[in-house]
């Protein structure tokens, strides 16, 4: 049973003589077991022609430095052409000095042959004991070599320039358009709704940027809507604010009247009677709240007449115009009234002697107006200054209901900004000084006539 194994003969090329046509092949013998005994009945022969291999070879290419090798068993043929040629010992081709290993069983040979040093590369068949054997010279084995290493690096060359064109396409594609997107949502994040024609492109991302210009157009339209909704809002309100003349002011003044037309007998009932109608004509006169800083003078100069009269002479104010120029500022009207008034009721009056109000108008650096109105009242502490400036506490005393120093240092804030409003200095029985701070703003030739 082992002797039948093919693989435990080792074949050679052999001449057959008693053949038809005498040829060169390998011959084959197998024994043939008797089917009822242990006794072989007999032989089988089979004879395999050289021209096999030589047929299957013709077609493997070799340069003109390579010679290819058929090894069966322990004798070496050289293929070429159409023949195998067997190696005589003599040639000594056997004269292998190193060899490694690679995968498949192929092993890589340097051979010294009649002085000439050539690598060989060999690759067994899968008949025992055969293989194939290809001879390379070390100038063609570099050839190969640096060919495959060019064509590597030819290869990576091409991927490495596909990759960066691709990174720049995908870039100028997306990358570029997702931070522009990102960088107007910033800006209208931060206040700035203009629109923007550069982020409408023909397609998703150019969608996308529609929206974002529309969603812009429609946030500015809102806070227009909210902040024309909240002017008229305050303008119905100062509206109604101007009707409501506090009946005490009203009282005290005809007692005023009254008083001076029982001691005296001419000139104050007169200059009373006028500052109070024209007080009533500009309280009543139009919508507008800007006036000019002359008009705003004008009607303080009516307001104080009237309680000139009504404290008999103990008070007195001045003013002091640096520029001339400066009256023709803008300035809300009604702001210094609530001023001037709490400056008599709560400075001089309660010192129980005479008392003088000193208006000073004056600019001050960054573009910007002053004016300075000082008592020399009673004073006031830091605590009651913040109260003042923060609480909403309805003054009965005052001509306008619920009109407080702290209203107008929020409606200024308001209208201007936060820089913008109303600072107070005091030192407790000498004297306080409320400055008005606003923005040197030339009211235009319409609203100076008004």
């Amino acid at each position: 049973m082992e002797a039948s194994d093919p693989t435990l003969y080792d074949y050679q090329i052999t001449k057959e003589d008693f053949a038809h046509r005498p040829a060169m092949v390998i011959p084959v013998i197998r024994p043939v077991q008797h089917p009822y005994s242990n006794k072989n009945a007999g032989f089988v022969y089979l004879s395999i022609s050289q021209q096999m291999f030589i047929h299957e070879m013709a077609n493997y290419t070799l340069d003109d430095k390579s010679t290819l090798f058929l090894k069966i068993g322990d004798v070496y043929y050289q293929l070429k052409e159409d023949s195998m040629i067997p190696l005589e010992a003599s040639l000594e081709f056997q004269d292998f000095s190193e060899h490694y290993q690679i995968q498949n069983d192929t092993e890589v040979f340097y051979l010294e042959n009649n002085g000439s040093k050539s690598v060989a590369i060999s690759r067994p068949l899968s008949f025992h004991s055969c293989s194939v054997i290809q001879t390379i010279t070390p100038g063609s084995f570099l050839q190969q070599l640096h060919r495959y290493v060019f064509l590597g690096i030819l290869i990576f060359v091409v991927v490495l320039i596909i990759g960066l064109f691709l990174t720049g396409m995908l870039s100028r594609l997306f990358t570029q358009p997702v931070i522009r997107l990102r960088k107007r949502i910033s800006l209208i994040a931060g206040g700035d709704f203009t629109q923007d024609d550069t982020i409408l492109w023909d397609n998703e991302l150019g969608d996308m940027g529609r929206d974002i210009n529309q969603l812009s157009l429609d946030i500015k339209t809102l806070i227009d809507n909210r902040l024309t909704a909240e002017n008229q809002k305050r303008n119905y309100e100062y509206q109604l604010l101007q009707s409501q003349i506090n009946p005490h002011f009203l009282y005290n003044t005809l007692n005023s009247i009254k008083w001076m037309a029982t001691i005296q007998k001419a000139d104050g009932i007169a200059e009373m009677t006028l500052a109070l109608s024209r007080l009533f004509k500009n309280i009543s006169k139009g919508a507008n709240i800007l006036v000019s800083i002359r008009q705003e003078f004008d009607l303080l100069e009516d307001y104080f007449t009237i309680q000139k009269y009504r404290y008999g002479g103990a008070i007195s104010m001045e003013y002091e115009i640096t520029d001339e120029e400066l009256l023709l500022n803008e300035i809300p009207r009604f702001s210094l009234q609530p001023i001037v008034e709490n400056a008599i009721f709560h400075g001089i009056e309660p010192k129980g002697r005479a008392g003088i109000i000193k208006i000073k108008l004056y600019s001050v650096p960054k573009d910007m107006v002053c004016i300075d109105v000082t008592d020399n009242g009673v004073g006031m502490s830091r605590e009651k200054i913040i109260r003042l400036l923060t609480e909403d506490v309805p003054d009965h005393s005052s001509f306008f209901r619920n009109v407080g120093i702290s209203n107008v240092h929020r409606y200024l804030q308001y209208t201007y900004g936060e820089p913008y409003g109303l600072h107070i200095e005091s030192e407790v029985g000498q004297y306080t000084t409320v400055s008005t701070l606003l923005p040197h703003k030339i009211l235009n030739e319409e609203e100076k006539q008004l």
